[in-house]
């Protein structure tokens, strides 16, 4: 029913969140919900790209092409050169696992922050130097 909400909405782009799914005291499993969700979405008929989002626990690279178009590759990234240095170190040995219909997410770009102007929240505030932001655009391209 979703998928076919979506497609008649002219959606081309669903991220589908699976962070720690947990109902009834059940951890629910993600290969059977990405699989329903792309059968779902290719049934519309429409070409909806299917982004999955499980933090890279389950390491998705590995087994996710069967489902979706790209794939988180691991925790949420922050406005540092500590976290941001770990998205590289990750997604370094992940080439592989990526091609055409395929791709490694590495998460959102933090690259110029949200500025620190009040109201603003200041721990979104800019929090690498240019160096480190140029590296980070640099991976993510």
């Amino acid at each position: 029913q979703d998928a076919a909400t979506y497609a008649s909405w002219g959606v081309e782009y669903v991220k589908m969140d699976w962070c720690n799914v947990v109902i009834d005291d059940v951890k629910l499993d993600p290969h059977v919900a990405f699989k329903n969700m792309s059968l779902a979405l290719d049934k519309t008929g429409k070409k909806i790209w299917l982004n999955s989002c499980e933090g890279g626990i389950m390491k998705p690279w590995i087994w996710m092409h069967e489902y979706a178009n790209s794939w988180r590759t691991g925790h949420d990234h922050h406005d540092n050169w500590d976290s941001t240095s770990v998205v590289i170190e990750t997604n370094s040995e992940l080439g592989v696992y990526a091609g055409p219909g395929g791709w490694n997410d590495p998460d959102f770009l933090m690259t110029g922050g949200e500025g620190c102007d009040p109201p603003v929240d200041f721990a979104h505030c800019p929090g690498q130097t240019d160096i480190e932001y140029r590296t980070e655009f640099s991976m993510w391209c």
